[in-house]
């Protein structure tokens, strides 16, 4: 995709409170799914679409990308209904004493959700990002990206990042929450806006490509 002239953008482009949790603004992304409404770009990631969809288990499919020495402040998703899904693509060289890792809170105060200000005692869980390497978690937690990396090294931090309803809830609110993160959420503001977003920043406009240069 990027070697084709591909765009990544910003993803405070697409959602502008998103600044507040990155650094100067250094963290890309690619969405493929919305709350289980494809965007246009999805067509441009016929297998990874075709894996994810034969599994039948995908409600948001991104491309999550951070250059060496930025990280992700500490954030957490309002929706308890689906677990977070991490599978490290590329990773850069992580050299002796320095960090690159999901760190995930053991607790949070329910009542602050964009701050995600944990609790005085809250206690951080390390996850190093290694290539190839996957993370299952539940994103209702405090969770961030803590990137030390030097700025110089080669390389960059990609993970595919899946939303995946929750299975284990009993029959039916297993099929509620299914219903509610594949189709209910997608006609709320902030749904209906990311894919109509993700949608403009590369160029497609009623559902046409963009015109070739």
């Amino acid at each position: 995709y990027e070697r084709s002239g591909g765009r990544v953008p910003n993803f405070h482009e697409l959602e502008p409170h998103q600044l507040a949790f990155a650094r100067e603004g250094n963290w890309w992304t690619l969405w493929l799914l919305v709350y289980g409404q494809p965007t246009e770009l999805a067509a441009r990631f016929p297998q990874t679409m075709a894996i994810l969809h034969a599994a039948g288990i995908a409600s948001s499919i991104m491309f999550s990308i951070l250059p060496v020495g930025y990280g992700v402040s500490a954030h957490r998703g309002p929706f308890k209904g689906v677990l977070r899904y991490h599978l490290a693509l590329e990773v850069p060289q992580v050299r002796e004493g320095e960090t690159l890792a999901l760190l995930i809170a053991n607790e949070s105060d329910p009542a602050d959700y964009m701050g995600a200000q944990p609790l005085p005692s809250v206690r951080w869980e390390e996850l190093p990002f290694r290539e190839g390497g996957h993370h299952l978690f539940d994103d209702s937690f405090p969770h961030k990206v803590v990137n030390t990396l030097q700025l110089g090294t080669a390389g960059r931090r990609v993970v595919l990042f899946v939303d995946v309803p929750r299975h284990d809830c009993g029959f039916v609110l297993n099929f509620l929450l299914r219903v509610i993160a594949n189709r209910l959420v997608r006609l709320t503001p902030r749904g209906a806006g990311l894919v109509q977003a993700v949608n403009k920043a590369h160029g497609y406009r009623n559902g046409r490509p963009p015109a070739k240069r």
